[in-house]
């Protein structure tokens, strides 16, 4: 084996070599469009040439959540109280934080 060549396609487009000559097993693949489904392949080639293609990973590449639902309150003591929400969709990628302000 000398390299390998990775090749991607969005919807019924067809397919598109996002990067060739790659000596290691993994790529990271950027600058995707958020939210939209990638299919992936991976061809092997020697000294002979390309090999076939590997079977196809399809992914969604994330993008930002929805904005959660409006919190809710309820009052612990007169020194607390305890805010709630609904987790929103999360963009296909884990929610990490979230930030609360109080005014």
């Amino acid at each position: 084996m000398i390299d390998y060549q990775i090749s991607y396609k969005t919807g019924a487009a067809a397919y598109s070599i996002i990067a060739t000559g790659i000596t290691t097993t993994s790529y990271t693949a950027s600058s995707l469009t958020p939210d939209a489904i990638y299919v992936f392949k991976v061809t092997a080639r020697n000294l002979v040439g390309l090999g076939p293609d590997s079977s196809e990973a399809t992914i969604r590449a994330a993008a930002i959540p929805n904005v959660p639902a409006a919190p809710t309150t309820s009052m612990n003591t007169n020194v607390s109280v305890t805010i709630s929400w609904t987790a929103p969709f999360n963009g296909g990628s884990v929610i990490t934080s979230y930030t609360v302000r109080i005014r």
